[in-house]
């Protein structure tokens, strides 16, 4: 029995009944102090206070037994002090914090990774922090202390302490290898009511490409925008969806459920269109995996021009043709009526296969003949070095998009009002056929089904462009055409993983 008098002495008494051997136990009127050599196992012990005595005595069944998680190296559960100087160059030092309510002492929750008080490698996850600059945290609020931490100056140096010593060979520990994602939401950390620690956290668009260098919290990863240096907190893929299925909760019960029946409403609160309408997506999108693919010598990647209807995809697919004759091509159509120039003709039985089979692209059927688009005309086009060039309604993007082609699809916007009234007037040449005859109904309606098929379909588009002139549009979409051919892109991981 251990017996603590008011002044704060402590004397020990015969522990060999109550402990086993090799475990030393030392109580305080503060805390209690285990040492514990490596695969002596023991029970835990229970603190009654009497007044101004404790006594430790074996624990009830139903108490609560503490487990400390094992590792593969010795530990020593004893609290060790130490400063550490961490050189922060005028920025966030790269770690969270958060009030341990037992105790109210400040432990680091996390590190980030390639931050300044990662590279120290002195400061781990579950230290306590003691001091900042040698003045003390106690009794601050977690609020507090990181006003603190934000207003370091180029180095500083932080007072820390921990029960348990980290593995011998954590020097040796490397840092798991980064993964890319394509973000496919905006993200302001201002913003963001849940997010531990905004300072730590940065902001980034749909479309960035997200370096990811630790994934070990379930709901906040680490990255950096690629080409950066700095690593902050962004919200994992689960945390987002946690966002987003709030939102549509909240939604449904203001009767905006993400169904058919509910369209109209939907249309006016047009934030909510998010990807929910999509037949191709169990979920919303957050983040798509991707990788860096060097362009093949041999092989050119096939451009898919796409928009809403009426947004000119045949007006710029012939002008590109015509500006540029050699270096664009129209893969080989399929169709039933006979002796027509360059197409494919068979017979009303083959194309039915072609269709059963699954080997057309898209087909239509048009004074009684068909016509389409085969695969084996677009891979022939590719394995020749030919760039093949396609315009297509987006809803066929989903069976186009795959490792076997790998195309490169571009998402044509539709001008706004004001443009396409000031072409109509100016240069009604550089307006797409389809665009010279409609209203200002009818535009508006053109740039809403734009706007819609482009978050419906976003997860497929690479490249977005406004065609605010023919002319325009066509020289842009050559540029991405070079651009593709000469340096690397970045595509979907599973498209390299399923080829």
């Amino acid at each position: 029995v251990v017996s603590t008098q008011s002044t704060g002495k402590s004397r020990l008494s015969d522990l060999s009944s109550c402990v086993p051997t090799g475990l030393l136990i030392a109580f305080s009127n503060r805390s209690l102090l285990l040492l514990m050599w490596p695969n002596v196992g023991y029970t835990p012990l229970k603190v009654n206070r009497t007044g101004n005595d404790s006594k430790v005595c074996s624990p009830s069944p139903s108490s609560e037994v503490f487990s400390p998680k094992r590792r593969n190296v010795r530990e020593v559960l004893v609290e060790v002090p130490r400063s550490v100087t961490v050189v922060s160059y005028h920025q966030h030092i790269g770690a969270t914090i958060i009030e341990d309510r037992r105790t109210g002492a400040i432990l680091i929750k996390r590190i980030l990774e390639e931050s300044p008080i990662a590279a120290c490698n002195k400061i781990h996850p579950g230290d306590e922090l003691k001091m900042i600059n040698n003045v003390p945290v106690e009794g601050k609020s977690v609020e507090e202390v990181r006003e603190m931490l934000g207003r370091l100056s180029q180095d500083c140096t932080l007072t820390v302490s921990s029960f348990g010593a980290y593995p011998e060979d954590r020097e040796s520990y490397t840092a798991p290898k980064s993964r890319y994602f394509r973000a496919f939401f905006n993200y302001d950390p201002k913003k963001d009511s849940v997010n531990p620690c905004q300072d730590a956290s940065f902001s980034f668009v749909l479309g960035d490409i997200l370096e990811v260098v630790n994934t070990e919290d379930e709901l906040w990863w680490q990255a950096k925008k690629y080409g950066t240096i700095n690593v902050g907190l962004i919200p994992s893929s689960d945390q987002r969806l946690r966002y987003l299925n709030s939102r549509a909760a909240k939604s449904s019960s203001d009767n905006l459920l993400y169904t058919r029946e509910h369209s109209k409403k939907l249309k006016k609160k047009k934030d909510f269109l998010f990807t929910f309408g999509a037949k191709d997506h169990k979920e919303p999108l957050t983040y798509i995996e991707v990788t860096h693919v060097r362009p093949s010598k041999s092989k050119r990647r096939p451009i898919i021009i796409t928009g809403a209807k009426n947004f000119g995809g045949s007006c710029i697919r012939n002008k590109l043709l015509q500006s540029f004759p050699d270096k664009y091509f129209l893969p080989v159509k399929h169709t039933t009526k006979t002796d027509t120039e360059g197409y494919k003709c068979c017979s009303k039985k083959e194309f039915s296969a072609l269709i059963k089979q699954r080997d057309l692209i898209e087909y239509t059927k048009s004074g009684g003949h068909f016509f389409g688009t085969s695969y084996e005309s677009v891979r022939d086009l590719i394995v020749n070095g030919k760039t093949c060039l396609l315009d297509v309604h987006p809803q066929y993007l989903p069976v186009l998009c795959n490792g076997t082609l790998r195309p490169h699809v571009i998402f044509v916007e539709a001008a706004t009002e004001e443009r396409i009234k000031h072409l109509k007037q100016s240069n009604l040449e550089e307006l797409p056929v389809p665009q010279r005859k409609l209203g200002g109904s009818d535009i508006r309606e053109l740039r809403f089904n734009s706007e819609r098929l482009l978050r419906r379909y976003t997860e497929f588009v690479d490249t977005i462009i406004t065609l605010d002139s023919l002319s325009s549009a066509v020289d842009l979409i050559d540029q991405v055409a070079e651009r593709i051919s000469k340096h690397p892109a970045w595509m979907p991981r599973r498209w390299l993983e399923n080829t």
